[in-house]
């Protein structure tokens, strides 16, 4: 690999820095919002919108203009470009909404 100038080095690591600023402000709106977000590797575009409630587990990556429903887990290192509904569980071996998540009967709760 090439050396690269000192000037071209410090540019780099200014846009690297903003970059991952910017990540780090996304996840953070997400976590104040109630999502619960189980690593920093986590990576989510800007226009994905995720309910309060849901579970982003770690290496997941969110893109485009999904929508992550109330409830939902998203399983680890997935990579998820569609929506996915609320109280399911979605991961890359199961890529479209799939799985329901048990909803208490009412009197189950005994």
């Amino acid at each position: 690999m090439e050396s690269i100038s000192n000037p071209a080095r410090e540019a780099a690591r200014a846009r690297l820095a903003a970059a991952e600023a910017k990540r780090e402000d996304i996840l953070l709106y997400h976590i104040a919002n109630g999502v619960n977000i189980e690593s920093r590797t986590v990576e989510i575009d800007e226009g994905v919108v995720i309910a309060p409630g849901a579970t982003i587990l770690s290496g997941t990556i969110l893109r485009g203009k999904t929508v992550i429903g109330a409830n939902s887990v998203i399983g680890g290192n997935s990579f998820i470009t569609e929506s996915v509904a609320p109280n399911t569980k979605a991961s890359t071996e199961t890529p479209r909404m799939i799985f329901r998540v048990a909803q208490p009967k009412s009197g189950d709760d005994k």
